[in-house]
């Protein structure tokens, strides 16, 4: 019992991370070009974000705003 509690101690600090799907059907069709305002804080952390990844920015902020608005609606 001491073997496995050794092993399997931190199994409950495992989140599962979802894999980012750019293929959602929302992120078809026309692109467009908006304007608008957010903090810089909130830009310079999503740039070091999007360094790290393959997807392009203009995917990752529509997809971002496709989940905030299934979560919230």
């Amino acid at each position: 019992m001491l073997y496995w509690y050794r092993h399997h101690k931190d199994d409950d600090k495992i989140i599962e991370v979802p894999e980012i799907d750019i293929n959602h059907t929302d992120l078809q069709g026309e692109l467009m070009v908006r304007s608008f305002k957010t903090y810089a804080k909130v830009l310079d952390k999503f740039a070091v974000f999007c360094k790290g990844k393959k997807e392009m920015q203009k995917d990752l902020i529509a997809l971002a705003l496709v989940e905030f608005m299934n979560t919230y609606k």
